[in-house]
């Protein structure tokens, strides 16, 4: 499972990861990714995340209303009615965010660069073999919305790798591999962009 491409003595000091557990492996090297981004100097965009902490917000409110209004059950129908509804509608918006607009995407950087680009970051992680892949692109769109459904890309790498390369036997992540493929990737993806502009 190991790469041969870890030094035997690389400390045994990270987080330890069951290897064959496909959600933990893709959560902790999608962390390390968004690390890496701010690594390497970018800063994230939060404005998707902060949209589904506002619906979810309304909708939990709703549900809150409607087990400490102080009115007795045949007076409050038409108030638990309302807030059932109001919580349906506001927890399938959030839903359809997650679902149809974000999807895959993990990490959406601010604008940078003097024609204002965006690197928009999708994951996979694939289970025989188990390979992980990272999806760079470099977009420009008009709003943070087109960023995440329509944008106008720049320039894309699509990488996969064998998840021996980023964990040794023990299951401790190693780092300076995953840094280096993210580093690479958004380097050609900035390459592509700049063949594709002449």
């Amino acid at each position: 499972m190991a790469s041969p491409d870890i030094p035997k003595e690389f400390p045994s000091t990270g987080v330890h990861i069951n290897t064959r557990d496909m959600k933990q492996l893709r959560h902790a090297l999608d962390d390390r990714i968004k690390a890496g981004m701010e690594m390497l100097g970018y800063a994230e965009d939060n404005w998707m995340n902060n949209w589904k902490m506002g619906l979810g917000l309304v909708a939990i409110s709703f549900a809150i209303i409607s087990h400490v209004i102080p009115v007795p059950f045949p007076k409050n129908r038409m108030i638990l009615l309302s807030c059932a509804i109001g919580y349906c509608i506001f927890s399938s918006i959030m839903q359809w965010l997650i679902s149809y607009v974000e999807k895959e995407v993990i990490y959406l950087s601010r604008p940078s660069g003097k024609d204002k680009h965006r690197i928009r970051l999708q994951t996979g992680l694939t289970p025989s073999p188990a390979e992980y892949e990272v999806n760079v692109e470099l977009v420009r769109p008009p709003t943070v919305f087109a960023a995440f459904r329509h944008p106008k890309i720049l320039g894309c790498v699509n990488k996969k790798v064998s998840i021996g390369k980023f964990f040794d036997e023990r299951g401790i992540l190693f780092t300076p591999a995953l840094d280096d493929l993210l580093a690479k990737a958004i380097k050609e993806a900035k390459d592509a962009a700049n063949k594709k502009q002449k």
